[in-house]
């Protein structure tokens, strides 16, 4: 995929989010123009890289999760769940870059826990696995 049709992707994303107004007070942000912003959007202009960063850090994010975000939402049929799926890593990556072991630990054990009722739901097993893990967790507190 080409990053340049991945970062307009993403950043058509971020100004319909960010809805009326949104264009000019990212623009201000970013000390850009307002119709220099829209071009970008349009795919009228590429616009340089400094001026793609200035961009991204304007909307609370960085150069590379807009490219992350643009290939998401080029790549697949069900972008609400897209959105919401890479909203939530987004916030996982925050928690592990913070430092804070007790909240990376905390997101680990929910992501596993997750992970094994969805694979066991896939597989009809779910009662059984939340039973296991009911079982295990008062094994561990005796």
């Amino acid at each position: 995929m080409n990053p340049k049709e991945m970062y307009k992707t993403a950043l058509r994303h971020y100004m319909q989010k960010e809805g009326w107004g949104g264009e000019y007070v990212t623009a201000l942000k970013a000390n850009i123009s307002q119709p220099t912003l829209n071009r970008i959007k349009l795919g009228k202009r590429t616009g340089k890289h400094d001026t793609l960063v200035k961009i991204a850090t304007a909307l609370d994010t960085t150069y590379e999760d807009m490219l992350a975000l643009g290939r998401y939402l080029m790549s697949g049929q069900n972008k609400k769940k897209q959105i919401e799926v890479f909203r939530l890593l987004q916030i996982a990556k925050t928690i592990l870059e913070s430092g804070e072991e007790d909240m990376a630990e905390m997101l680990k054990q929910n992501i596993l826990n997750t992970y094994n009722i969805i694979k066991d739901k896939t597989d009809g097993n779910t009662g059984q696995q939340i039973k296991k893990i009911t079982k295990k967790n008062k094994a561990v507190k005796k």
